[in-house]
């Protein structure tokens, strides 16, 4: 009886010893096309303060991290950012991560790979926004852009005008491609006769846009091709 009850003493202390520590992320980032090693790239855990830069050898080390699920974000200058979705730290253990990175066309916006699942929520994004897929648009065997937009919750159609969230229609804005397509004429709805075969995505954001959209005051309609 004696010796169950010490069997169980060990087991709980050990338990305790174990959730107590913290784990590391380590590993090594290299080109992808050369496989030299990169130094000065950074390395953190999106929302934390975790956060390290790979040394002339390409090594970084992340240490002390509590365990738990974190979205590690790897980036450097000329390169594509990697992201590594749900990564999973345990207690007093080291999770190997290598990094090879992809060379990057210098452009305004940011190229970005996701390695892992999209999580369901991202709970560093401010805007209410839906996209849709081409993928979804063939499904729903939709015609224009109009007929897209007002499958969306929120959204509704009156007069063969557009309204989000009980706006009027020349509140919202309407992008293709990141350049503003208003009708000129009324200044409101897309001014552009668009198929939807010729879609490759649809954001619409109904509400916390960025100050990007500073123009629209209701919605933001934005079609990539």
């Amino acid at each position: 009886m004696i010796r169950k009850r010490y069997l169980l003493f060990l087991i709980i202390t050990l338990s305790y010893q174990l959730s107590g520590q913290t784990g590391n992320i380590s590993g090594k980032v290299t080109d992808s096309k050369t496989g030299e090693a990169l130094p000065g790239v950074n390395i953190i855990l999106k929302g934390t303060y975790y956060g390290a830069a790979s040394d002339v050898s390409g090594n970084y080390l992340l240490r002390g991290i509590n365990p738990g699920t974190y979205n590690m974000e790897v980036s450097f200058i000329g390169y594509k950012t990697v992201q590594f979705t749900s990564t999973v730290v345990e207690g007093g253990k080291t999770k190997q991560i290598n990094v090879p990175l992809e060379e990057s066309v210098l452009t305004l916006g940011q190229d970005v790979v996701i390695v892992g699942e999209k999580p369901l929520l991202d709970v560093e994004e401010t805007q209410s926004k839906r996209t849709i897929s081409k993928d979804e648009i063939d499904v729903a065997m939709l015609d224009n852009i109009h007929d897209i937009v007002t499958q969306q919750a929120g959204v509704v159609k009156s007069d063969n005008e557009i309204h989000i969230r009980g706006g009027r229609s020349y509140e919202n804005a309407f992008l293709l491609d990141g350049v503003s397509v208003q009708d000129p004429l009324a200044g409101t709805g897309f001014g552009l006769q668009l198929s939807a075969n010729a879609i490759e995505e649809v954001d619409v954001i109904t509400g916390g846009y960025n100050a990007e959209f500073g123009q629209a005051t209701s919605g933001v309609v934005n079609v990539r091709t």
